[in-house]
């Protein structure tokens, strides 16, 4: 009942039934607390009040997510403040390897990745793939992010565990993601200086990552200098 009440954000229905002594960190099938309902759906009264309760910021769901990373994940930027304010793992990682930051950037929650950067979000940390924060912004065409990041000193040359920088990450990818994003993106990387050239862990420049892609990505890369021959 705490968990429903907090997912609805029912404050008053939430304050009575703490009240009555209602489990503060019982959690439901997924493993989401009555805290992580309300942080996951945006209702910052309910976090505040659960917080001020002793709820607990630490716990996690099935997937190790914390009220903060879904928080920033949904991009309650609210919630995320007052998690923070009552000292959440800033660095908390889920069970892919994604921090809060990770999982805003993902997501194309701008505010919220200020938000953390100003506090002190570690801005290179790696998933499970070795993906950056940027890394993320690039893949799903999060393209105000990765400017965020970018202007926060964001490494543009940063590789995952495949030898990817961010700029070869951009041509990753069945076609039908990202296409109306890729040339925008890329652009975005190599007005910041990304090295055209860089190749992957197989030998691959951006120009050979995208043969996939329409002849227009291909013309942009050509036309940014691209080495035809690589």
């Amino acid at each position: 009942m705490l968990g429903l009440a907090a997912k609805s954000g029912r404050l008053g229905n939430v304050k009575l039934l703490v009240g009555k002594g209602a489990a503060l960190e019982a959690a439901n099938g997924g493993g989401y607390t009555p805290l992580a309902l309300a942080a996951s759906w945006g209702h910052p009264d309910c976090v505040e009040f659960l917080l001020n309760q002793g709820a607990s910021a630490a716990t996690r769901t099935k997937f190790g997510t914390t009220p903060l990373g879904l928080a920033a994940f949904r991009g309650r930027k609210a919630c995320v403040e007052l998690l923070l304010n009552h000292g959440a793992d800033l660095e908390a990682k889920d069970k892919k390897g994604q921090t809060p930051l990770s999982e805003a950037a993902e997501w194309g929650r701008e505010d919220c990745v200020e938000l953390l950067l100003g506090c002190g979000a570690e801005i290179e940390v790696r998933d499970e793939r070795g993906w950056t924060p940027l890394s993320q912004a690039v893949y799903h065409g999060r393209t105000a992010c990765a400017k965020i990041l970018i202007q926060h000193h964001a490494n543009i040359e940063a590789k995952d565990e495949f030898g990817c920088s961010p700029l070869l990450v951009a041509c990753s990818g069945p076609m039908s993601e990202l296409a109306n994003h890729r040339i925008e993106m890329m652009e975005l990387l190599l007005d910041s200086g990304a090295d055209i050239e860089s190749t992957d862990s197989g030998g691959r420049t951006a120009l050979a990552r995208a043969d996939r892609w329409p002849p227009s990505t291909r013309q942009f890369l050509r036309d940014r200098g691209a080495n035809v021959k690589v």
